[in-house]
């Protein structure tokens, strides 16, 4: 029997990675494709390919029912973060073509800072993180690491892509991006642990 996947955010990099890695795995799955953004749609190399609206939004888990009946889907496949959590959200709705974390379980995950303060009181090694309430406290922050420090979004799905490796002055410079500072309420100071 063949087995049918929808695979979310269809037409995007992500997404293509993850159609070709089956296709080669898994060469008789069926791929459809979703995503809310027609012009990126048309780049889907989804078998076939459905127009929906944005993850999260009203309409959005409806429109996945639709295409997981008429295209008799065994699996829901998100390829973004926001996908993820949107599609933990409806699993009442897909049932068990969703096979992801509680969507707490996935917030937690999101904010590294409950995460990682999680894992340590599960007696799991994690590095030392502080939240950045304010920025004139990071020196003391940095004093209290003892260490080089990585700063960082505290919300890594919402958060840009860059991580601001941090020596006394670099974290202020980092600031002047292009793309403007990271407003400080969404940063977290982590040890730096490099890789053994």
């Amino acid at each position: 029997m063949e087995t049918r996947v929808l695979v979310t955010s269809a037409g995007s990099g992500a997404s293509g990675n993850l159609m070709r890695s089956l296709r080669a795995g898994a060469p008789s799955v069926a791929i459809v494709g979703c995503h809310d953004d027609q012009f990126i749609l048309k780049s889907s190399a989804a078998d076939r390919s459905y127009l929906v609206p944005a993850s999260g939004q009203p309409g959005w888990a409806r429109a996945l029912r639709r295409i997981v009946d008429a295209e008799r889907i065994d699996l829901v496949l998100p390829t973004t973060d926001g996908d993820v959590l949107a599609l933990s959200r409806a699993r009442a709705r897909l049932g068990d073509r969703v096979f992801l974390s509680q969507p707490a379980t996935i917030e937690r995950c999101r904010d590294k800072y409950r995460l990682t303060e999680h894992l340590r009181a599960h007696g799991v090694g994690a590095p030392v993180t502080f939240p950045v309430t304010d920025l004139r406290r990071l020196e003391r922050i940095f004093e209290r690491l003892g260490r080089p420090a990585r700063v960082g979004p505290l919300d890594a799905p919402r958060g840009r892509e860059q991580v601001f490796d941090v020596s006394r002055g670099a974290l202020y410079d980092s600031h002047q991006s292009p793309g403007g500072p990271p407003r400080y309420r969404e940063l977290v100071a982590v040890e730096f642990s490099p890789s053994p």
